[in-house]
């Protein structure tokens, strides 16, 4: 993904694991800004052809909050396509 993508947002930001070997997709870490609270991860879904968001049991998300991962998510298709 060689494409710059926008990562920091109000009050998350998402972070990319090390890819392990022979993954041909990355799977991203969305955190607080504020303290760095993992809320869940985003990553390929071979089955469904796209990315998709795995919340972390127990949290919470505000509408603005939902719409950022909507468009972080975006950014990681929009990639794809390229």
């Amino acid at each position: 993904m060689s494409e710059k993508l926008r990562t920091e947002y109000k009050y998350i930001i998402f972070e990319q694991y090390a890819q392990p070997k022979g993954r041909k997709t990355s799977i991203w870490c969305i955190k607080t800004r504020s303290q760095g609270v993992y809320l869940g991860d985003i990553r390929w879904r071979c089955g469904w052809r796209q990315y998709v968001f795995s919340p972390e049991d127990d949290s919470h998300f505000s509408i603005s909050c939902m719409a950022d991962i909507m468009d972080f998510v975006k950014q990681l298709m929009d990639a794809r396509k390229k």
